[in-house]
């Protein structure tokens, strides 16, 4: 009985992991625990998947504390979402989520820093 359930198993098993993969971040601007210049900023984050633009976002969080939902315009690369922001100094997170084009979801923070 062990061994059919362990046949059964087999396939799953022996399934690449690429199949079950989710989206990876493999570049952002600003990089994590960067200290910008205030005005605008551009913001760009490079996947590698192609994404579903429709379904990704970007929410900043600056030194007020309250989150502002980041408009996306639509993307020139399937592989990153960009946009600009105005910032002044003090702490920034930017909350980023994103799906790839076979549904499969992916979320970060990006802490940086506005310089005075």
């Amino acid at each position: 009985m062990r061994l059919l359930a362990l046949l059964a198993l087999l396939p799953v098993l022996l399934t690449p992991a690429a199949a079950s993969a989710r989206v990876h971040l493999l570049s952002a601007t600003p990089a994590a625990g960067s200290i910008v210049a205030a005005g605008p900023l551009a913001v760009s984050l490079h996947f590698d998947s192609a994404l579903d633009p429709v379904r990704s976002r970007m929410m900043l969080t600056g030194p007020s504390g309250a989150p502002t939902l980041m408009m996306v315009p639509p993307p020139t690369d399937d592989h990153a979402i960009s946009t600009t922001a105005p910032v002044t100094p003090g702490a920034y997170h930017l909350h980023w989520q994103v799906w790839d084009r076979d549904g499969r979801m992916a979320e970060g923070d990006l802490p940086f820093s506005v310089a005075p």
